[in-house]
């Protein structure tokens, strides 16, 4: 009688199926942005849009990560701007996307017509930070 050999890798093999579930896919670097801003639904996402787009940034409306509609997103920089809920909410959202990589605001209505210049001064800071000037050369 002889034994048979069993090979490691023949072993592991049905394990390969669930290591999709666990790994995300590669998404491409290249991001396509369109101007949809007039496709808003509600008129505080299209004046925030607009605002943006005459700031030289294009936001894409009703972007959708995984289970997660984002009212207005920029895309290349990876910020989502959505609209005030619940608390608990806002956090469970808030941390789904920071583990994507994102960064999330979130606005009320009366913010977007009083405040426009302090969050677009927020996102600005999140694309460009300063760095600290070194003294000494």
């Amino acid at each position: 009688m002889q034994k048979k050999k069993l090979n490691w890798k023949s072993q592991l093999h049905p394990l390969k199926f669930f290591s999709r579930f666990f790994h995300s896919p590669k998404r491409a670097s290249l991001v396509v942005v369109t101007n949809h801003w007039e496709l808003c639904k509600q008129e505080n996402e299209r004046l925030l849009c607009r605002y943006l787009r005459e700031r030289g940034l294009y936001a894409s409306p009703d972007y959708v990560i995984d289970h997660v509609s984002i009212d207005v997103a920029l895309v290349p920089y990876r910020i989502a701007l959505m609209r005030k809920q619940e608390p608990a909410n806002e956090r469970k959202i808030a941390r789904f996307l920071q583990r994507k990589g994102w960064t999330v605001y979130f606005y009320s209505d009366n913010h977007i017509r009083q405040e426009m210049d302090q969050l677009f001064y927020a996102i600005e800071m999140s694309i460009h930070p300063f760095k600290n000037a070194s003294l000494t050369n």
